[in-house]
């Protein structure tokens, strides 16, 4: 019988969690704002099962043809978390700005103390993006960084945490298995 089981827990496995496991990208098209400069939304936004919040207030803009958020980020800057309250990884996101930034990234994590990452950049096109890539972002509650004055953000990568994934899997299994019984 635990050979069974074992069989049908790799199969599962197999089948259903690596589907599962999949990036977010916040990519803010769905806001589909025409014209050209920053046109207000509000503090609050929400995509693909995250909630994006900025005191400040959020800006959609689209410098080329490309929907992006702008956000002030001083004083506290926005905050990213998973509207179930799941834990999750950045992988990454892309950043505009005319001029040489600090900018410092902090995770909030379950358990252990939060991640901080400060790193400078020195944009020299204002027109595309940089793609920042972050390791050791995971098992995240919360998301935030800090840029003095107001800048663009676009395509935040996000992965759900694949552990709570699996314990979904390995609960429906005991499910499957008392029904057998």
């Amino acid at each position: 019988m635990k050979k069974i089981v074992m069989v049908m827990m790799l199969f599962l496995g197999f089948q259903f969690f690596p589907a599962n496991i999949h990036a977010t990208v916040i990519d803010f098209e769905s806001l589909n704002v025409s014209g050209t400069g920053p046109t207000y939304i509000g503090t609050t936004y929400s995509e693909d099962g995250y909630t994006l919040e900025n005191t400040l207030g959020l800006y959609v803009t689209h410098p080329t043809n490309i929907d992006s958020i702008v956000m002030g980020t001083s004083g506290g800057g926005p905050v990213i978390t998973n509207d179930n309250g799941n834990l999750f990884d950045l992988v990454s996101f892309d950043l505009m700005s005319p001029a040489t930034i600090a900018l410092v990234v902090t995770g909030i994590r379950q358990d252990g103390p939060p991640i901080t990452r400060e790193i400078t950049f020195n944009l020299n096109d204002p027109v595309s993006h940089v793609t920042y890539e972050f390791e050791g972002f995971t098992d995240l509650q919360e998301l935030s960084w800090n840029i003095g004055g107001y800048n663009t953000f676009d395509n935040i990568v996000l992965v759900p945490e694949p552990c709570s994934l699996l314990m979904l899997a390995t609960g429906s299994l005991v499910l499957l298995r008392q029904r057998a019984n």
